[in-house]
């Protein structure tokens, strides 16, 4: 008998908050509870209206890949608490393929707060607490397919309960696709800035203590697409000569899979960080820059950490030295000294053989290239200007490059340069605008080939908008795997053509603006990214075979 394997990791998220029983219009069966279709891209209060029935379940997805549906349970009657199970997924002849691998975590969705004040549903876990006749409970289920799982098509039951209502019997059917789904070649997604478990100031008498909670935390970041990190930790003006903090980010990382270059932010060990009166309270803020100590401590950091990454076979450290040059535009010595120390710093670690980014934008927006922000128009383009040489990852701001220095130019500029072009849209996790998340994370940044999708910060707990960016890079990775395989037939081939042709229009549905933006966000209101999966798997399909 063949022997397969699949592991299903089937995560159910119950979201549980108040609706008017007139929301639902379509008609409900005579019974204690209705189920109710759900589309993950909406907020529930805008979909409402949109729910139909739920009679069937039918999933696609490639080896590795998290694919999530939702559903609503609309109480009839006060439900008692409600119980969600999904059986072993057989194939059509009843082999069980390692289903018994499969793991269901129910968890409740409520408004709340996540870190840095983000307002939007939380996971959490689900208690006995039940369900207010008139109102709903709503479910967010994500099934995992391991890598190696076979392709083919599975069968389940969903069932639901309430109490001694019930059951409601849901078919499920999961069509695995012969591909795995790979990460795009030389592009890569992370959180930036992330503080971890470890904390901000690494105390080495905590490490063991903390070293589970840290893993757990990069593991979080690898489930949900990201491929590099970029900590935020401090040793070096506090214990000079010493990296254990960085050390135990990267190993930690390493270990969860996490394999991208490290960006580390250590603006504040060379006293580059935002400063000033609006910044006073910030750590090694550039108000205490000099010039001589602080680059001599860079060369010092740069050469600590080229010598422990040899020995330790680490990712390639990039080094971070200021965070959003010119945003200090009201005050202009702020201003002045943080420009400087961009330009200093980066090339001094072009000169140790190292790499250097900064994130950028006021200085190529067109805002803040014109009085009161500075003394004469296109000044901070200038200074910009100096600093190109040395900046070999740019992570600009969305949306901020316009006019001269828009986003094709910098794109010519960084190619010129052997530089790399990414971004960062701290909106697409911070918010709750669901299109914003997705979009900029796939379909957007694969039309104008960033090298890097990032943003400030992971939420620190599990929000709907934070499952909704793993949509967004599962959607960059489907269109580069089609890249990919229409390679491998000659042209003319049927299958080829087919494949160009969809790359082409799903290119030409994401319109851009003069300076390379999505030229009219409520147009995502109306796309259909179930269609375009579908579309998008069959033809991987066809281009495996």
């Amino acid at each position: 008998m063949r022997k397969f394997n699949l592991c299903v990791l089937a995560s159910l998220v119950i979201i549980i908050f108040s609706l008017q029983s007139s929301c639902f219009l379509s008609p409900v069966e005579p019974s204690a509870f209705t189920l109710f279709s759900h589309e993950i891209m909406r907020n529930i209060p805008e979909a409402k209206h949109n729910l139909k029935q739920l009679d069937s379940i039918k999933l696609t997805a490639l080896r590795g890949e998290y694919e999530p549906f939702a559903f609503s349970v609309y109480c009839n009657e006060a439900c008692r608490s409600i119980a969600v199970r999904i059986s072993d997924l057989r194939s059509g002849s009843g082999v069980n393929r390692n289903v018994d691998r499969i793991q269901i975590e129910i968890n409740r969705l409520k408004t709340g707060r996540a870190s840095y004040g983000i307002r939007d549903r939380i996971l959490e876990p689900v208690t006995d607490e039940g369900v207010e006749r008139g109102k709903s409970a709503d479910f967010w289920v994500t099934v995992y397919v391991s890598e190696n799982a076979d392709s083919g098509t599975y069968h389940g039951i969903m069932t639901v309960t309430s109490g001694d209502n019930g059951p409601v019997k849901i078919p499920v059917e999961l069509k695995v696709l012969p591909a795995k789904l790979e990460e795009p070649k030389d592009v890569q997604f992370a959180m930036l800035y992330t503080v971890s478990p470890f904390g901000q100031y690494f105390k080495p008498g905590m490490h063991d203590q903390l070293k589970r909670e840290a893993l757990e935390f990069y593991k979080e970041l690898r489930a949900h697409g990201m491929t590099a990190i970029s900590p935020k930790n401090s040793d070096w003006p506090y214990r000079k000569g010493n990296i254990d903090g960085l050390k135990a980010e990267v190993r930690t990382a390493l270990d969860a899979g996490l394999n991208g270059p490290v960006l580390w932010y250590m603006s504040s060990l060379i006293n580059g960080a935002k400063g000033g009166k609006k910044y006073a309270y910030y750590d090694g803020k550039c108000d205490n820059w000099d010039e001589t100590r602080d680059l001599r401590n860079l060369k010092e950091i740069i050469g600590a950490v080229k010598e422990t990454g040899k020995k330790e076979k680490w990712p390639e450290v990039v080094f971070i030295t200021v965070d959003e040059p010119g945003t200090d535009t009201e005050d202009r010595k702020i201003l002045d000294t943080r420009m400087e120390i961009l330009e200093k710093t980066l090339k001094t670690v072009h000169e140790t053989g190292a790499k250097g980014a900064a994130t950028l934008t006021e200085p190529l927006d067109d805002k803040h290239n014109n009085p009161p922000f500075v003394k004469v128009q296109n000044e901070l383009r200038d200074r910009w200007n100096n600093v190109r040489p040395y900046c070999d990852i740019r992570i600009y701001g969305y949306s901020y490059p316009q006019g001269q220095t828009n986003l094709y130019a910098e794109k010519d500029d960084s190619e010129r340069r052997g530089h790399e072009m990414w971004f960062y849209n701290n909106k697409a996790v911070m918010g709750n605008d669901r299109h914003m998340a997705r979009v900029f994370f796939g379909l957007w940044g694969w039309k104008v080939g960033a090298k890097g999708l990032t943003a400030w910060t992971y939420p620190g707990k599990r929000t709907v908008q934070w499952e909704l960016v793993r949509e967004g890079i599962d959607d960059f990775k489907y269109l580069s795997l089609i890249e990919r395989l229409l390679k491998t037939r000659a042209k003319g081939d049927s299958d080829r053509t087919e494949a160009e042709r969809f790359l082409q229009e799903i290119s030409g549905k994401v319109e851009l603006d003069k300076d390379g933006y999505i030229k009219d966000r409520e147009s995502w209101e109306d796309f259909d990214f179930v269609t375009f999966r579908h579309e998008a798997g069959g033809i991987i399909e066809k281009l495996s075979i």
